[in-house]
């Protein structure tokens, strides 16, 4: 436990570092780095990443990620927690971490993907559950004082919205090759919105952004921001700048082997739209792993 650093955007509390876990007869044999959010739905918290790193499959290619084969069965989520502030603005603040298989004990997948597109959507959500500081945060008197400190992406209070447009800057916000700046915080990597944010790119909920981003990102939100003059929805014109939730960061486009250095986001809607789907993921040998 140590005193919380001043941080100069609550944003940065969104993102965490996941590790993907191979584990055999009760071993550890292999792991990889991803990053991830959590969104938070009637009292129950879930986390949002890529539908590729909890398959450990490249759907595109139809092979491992791995070049060893692996595929991961267990996740292991790090979280903030904060003892709630006293007079004098201060509060303690401590990280833990959520261990949750990937299976159950059918060793079916827990995931949940889109309704409609599957697979081809590639985003998954992980029921956590409640998250009660209490259940983490042991070492501590009065745990039950304590609070979350792990942001929720759909309650960030940072958020305006307004219209996106292509062009507008962005920023992907996760750990690149498992790397992080400072204190288990994300590394901001600037892009800009490269298509059309209001078209779907091959009938799919998905745009592009012009970054430079590195394996170890898949599963970053990814944020837009308006400066100046921003006319808000059902609002006045409000001047300064705007952050607001653009989606889910899932990698390069076409594993960018021509250097255009071009990103996939899938619009935020997606999440809301698997979380209100229920259904349930399936291993890539399935033969329906690419339907709803």
């Amino acid at each position: 436990m140590s005193e919380a650093y001043r941080i100069s955007s609550p944003i940065s509390y969104i993102p965490t570092h996941l590790t993907l876990i191979r584990r055999d007869h009760g071993k550890v044999v292999a792991k990889s780095s991803a990053t991830g959010f959590l969104w938070h739905r009637a009292g129950d918290y879930f986390l949002v990443t890529n539908l590729h790193n909890v398959t450990g499959w490249d759907a595109d290619r139809n092979v491992a990620l791995s070049d060893q084969g692996w595929l991961p069965n267990e996740i292991l989520v790090p979280l903030a927690f904060r003892e709630r502030p006293g007079p004098d603005g201060r509060f303690a603040f401590a990280r833990a971490a959520q261990g949750s298989a990937l299976t159950n004990s059918a060793g079916e997948p827990r995931w949940l993907v889109h309704p409609h597109y599957g697979s081809k959507v590639d985003v998954a959500v992980l029921l956590l559950g409640k998250l009660k500081p209490e259940d983490f945060v042991t070492h501590v008197k009065n745990p039950h004082e304590w609070e979350l400190a792990t942001q929720p992406a759909n309650e960030c209070p940072e958020w305006m919205p307004f219209q996106e447009n292509a062009g507008d800057d962005a920023y992907v916000i996760g750990f690149p090759f498992g790397m992080d700046g400072g204190h288990e915080f994300p590394i901001w990597k600037r892009a800009s919105i490269a298509s059309e944010p209001d078209l779907n790119l091959g009938g799919l909920p998905k745009l592009l952004i012009d970054t430079a981003t590195r394996k170890g990102m898949s599963g970053s939100p990814v944020i837009v921001v308006r400066r100046g003059a921003i006319q808000q929805p059902d609002s006045d014109m409000w001047v300064g700048q705007a952050p607001d939730l653009l989606g889910v960061y899932s990698g390069r486009l076409g594993d960018d082997p021509l250097g255009v250095q071009l990103g996939v986001v899938w619009k935020k809607r997606v999440i809301d739209e698997i979380i209100d789907g229920g259904t349930l993921g399936r291993w890539p040998w399935d033969p329906s792993f690419s339907q709803p």
